[in-house]
């Protein structure tokens, strides 16, 4: 092949790629989502989060009640001046013993926290994207993506807060029994 036939194809292909896009582009109905903001914002992710903050209440005040107890046992020691060898010698222990209760109880919790945290976020991302497919199916979209990563895209293509709205009304068609599972 000459070179001006090869210099001919490469320009026909050149001029050939633009039109094809556009016409691609015609027919491309893509959406972009800020899950992030659906885990926030929607009412199940609320509900989440104030399961979480009420179960990280519960244990804050568990441990603070077990820290003050220490620190009289251990202030308790340092005033009573009069008390036997035995007596500061079993309060030692018994402060001893609280402590290692309260690293045990601390480590527990942040366990726990960090179990039901995860597992919970693990429920609201499967919703989001469930309901995201079933969107994209519903609505005829080509291609659903996050916001994450995405470095430029027009509000137009959004469909976040149509997300929420839909995952609400979801929401709270669900059974109270299921709505924490």
């Amino acid at each position: 092949m000459s070179l001006t036939k090869k210099i001919s194809v490469i320009v026909f292909l050149c001029l050939l790629i633009p039109a094809a896009w556009a016409f691609g582009e015609a027919e491309a109905k893509v959406g972009v989502v800020d899950f992030q903001k659906v885990i926030d914002v929607s009412i199940a992710g609320k509900a989440v989060n104030a399961e979480l903050v009420a179960f990280n209440e519960k244990w804050k005040a568990r441990l603070t009640d077990k820290r003050k107890e220490i620190e009289a046992i251990q202030k308790k020691i340092d005033e009573d001046l009069v008390m036997s060898r035995e007596q500061r010698e079993k309060l030692k222990r018994d402060m001893a013993k609280k402590f290692v209760d309260f690293k045990s109880d601390e480590k527990k919790y942040k366990e726990d926290i960090a179990v039901l945290r995860n597992r919970k976020l693990k429920l609201l991302t499967d919703d989001a994207l469930k309901l995201a497919k079933k969107i994209g199916q519903e609505e005829g979209y080509q291609v659903i993506i996050s916001k994450t990563g995405t470095l430029y895209y027009s509000d137009a293509v959004d469909i976040t807060e149509k997300m929420i709205k839909i995952y609400n009304e979801e929401y709270a068609r669900k059974p109270a029994a299921k709505k924490n599972e």
